[in-house]
């Protein structure tokens, strides 16, 4: 029996696993379901939808957790975290209009990457920054390439 995503948190939270390793499982377990459904069945778009949709509510909770006056974490950090909710936000609205397959690499990224540095593999500010820098680059160049494409299709 395949639980719910709420439901899988609860059960593990349950489990005895603070707070931090339940958000960076929770994190974890989000990016392998973009991977896998980039990777399984890219022509699944309902699929790929419903995965996208799954990830920004996740991230829209970390962001009212943020933005409670009871978060403990410390003013520079939260700000950082709060703009990548924005970027969050923003590429996930984006992929909502135009689902490609490849766009989700960076949403995985960024879940891998934060996970990671709440089990204490803390990567650097810069570190993150630096590759979502790339990924934007990256998806700014093959949108660039597919919109050329579809205008060279329009046209011939």
């Amino acid at each position: 029996m395949n639980l719910n995503p709420y439901e899988e948190t609860e059960r593990f939270a349950a489990s005895g696993a603070g707070g931090r390793e339940v958000e960076a499982w929770a994190l974890l377990e989000l990016a392998k379901r973009l991977e896998r459904a980039r990777k399984e069945n890219p022509e699944d778009l309902m699929a790929l939808l419903e995965v996208v949709r799954l990830n920004w509510r996740a991230w829209t909770i970390i962001q009212s957790s943020l933005l409670s006056e009871d978060t403990e974490i410390e003013p520079e950090l939260r700000g950082n975290l709060l703009t990548l909710c924005s970027f969050i936000d923003k590429h996930s609205n984006e992929f909502l209009n135009d689902p490609i397959g490849e766009k989700l690499q960076i949403l995985i990224d960024i879940n891998v990457h934060l996970s990671q540095g709440l089990r204490g593999n803390r990567i650097s500010d810069k570190e993150l920054e630096k590759t979502i820098q790339n990924k934007k680059s990256e998806t700014q160049t093959k949108d660039k390439e597919q919109n050329t494409q579809k205008e060279k299709q329009a046209l011939g």
